[in-house]
């Protein structure tokens, strides 16, 4: 091999090996790991009791900020919010989101009717909250 292609293959392998690296350190945006709980997207619309709607702050309204912001939650079984964070959407809402979201009550036990011994103490579900702008 010449000099020229051995350079060529080693940048390209420490490439593909800072890469696999980085890709190993990403963390999700929600940790949730201290929670044992059931994913239940569908329980959403029956099992809201209380939904405070986000405010529009001054600095999105600067910007026009816009469009959707997705939150995911855990719920205890009171129908507490016990966890939230917001996954994807204009930085300047999400803030807003976060703290409806934190006002949300849900039905207890998830609106669920189960067993005492089987009732579920956690449950993750997601909300999305839409900003249209001015």
């Amino acid at each position: 091999m010449r000099m020229t292609e051995r350079l060529v293959v080693t940048f390209v392998l420490s490439l593909l090996l800072s890469v696999g690296c980085v890709a190993q350190t990403y963390k999700s945006p929600c940790d949730f790991s201290k929670y044992k709980y059931s994913w239940m997207d569908h329980f959403m619309p029956n099992g809201v009791l209380v939904q405070e709607r986000p405010v529009y702050s001054e600095a999105a309204k600067a910007v026009n900020a816009k469009g959707t912001v997705h939150v995911d939650l855990i719920v205890d079984s009171k129908g507490n919010v016990r966890d939230a964070c917001a996954v994807s959407g204009h930085p300047l809402l999400q803030a807003s989101a976060l703290k409806a979201t934190w006002k949300t009550k849900f039905k207890p036990n998830f609106g669920l009717i189960l067993p005492q011994s089987k009732r579920l103490r956690y449950m993750k579900t997601e909300i999305f909250f839409k900003f249209a702008g001015r």
